[in-house]
């Protein structure tokens, strides 16, 4: 017979016992009881039995019943009749507005904080005082500012143009 001696978990090294000379293995055999050693047959016979004795007694003891059986001697008594229950309607009017109210003040306080915070983070330009804010602007300041939006608008005009890809 054989002996095998593991030497690695991928090869295994055979090597014959004293007298025996090696050659292939032993063709493999079929599943069945055959294969399965004492303990595991005395098992399965254990949990067999096991399974039957447990669902066994249901049946016998409907059986035990029959037709015939007379009915118990005494009655039950009927349950009292249940109160009437209150119909449920629901939330108040005062909660609907509490709830609604409530929400709308989160909604509020939430958008007022975006803004301010839009408003601390965006850019600060400097601009003239609005018209009418005050005092109006007179015909040459008005002018002046035009002329400096147009100087503005030329320059940055010929910005783009020198960096015009050629």
């Amino acid at each position: 017979m054989p002996v095998v001696i593991w030497r690695a978990p991928d090869r295994l090294r055979i090597r014959a016992a004293p007298g025996i000379r090696p050659g292939p293995p032993p063709p493999a055999r079929p599943f069945g009881i055959d294969h399965l050693g004492s303990h595991a047959v005395r098992r399965i016979a254990i949990v067999l039995v096991a399974l039957v004795a447990a669902l066994a007694p249901g049946p016998l003891a409907s059986a035990q019943l029959g037709p015939n059986v007379p009915s118990p001697l005494t009655e039950q008594e009927p349950p009292p009749p249940e109160a009437p229950k209150e119909e449920d309607r629901g939330l108040g009017l005062v909660a609907k507005i509490l709830i609604f109210g409530g929400a709308g003040a989160i909604i509020a306080l939430i958008g007022w904080m975006i803004v301010r915070d839009a408003r601390r983070a965006a850019p600060v330009e400097q601009r003239a005082p609005e018209h009418g804010a005050g005092r109006r602007s007179a015909g040459r300041d008005r002018e002046r500012d035009q002329r400096r939006r147009r100087a503005r608008s030329r320059a940055a005009k010929q910005q783009r143009k020198r960096n015009r890809p050629r």
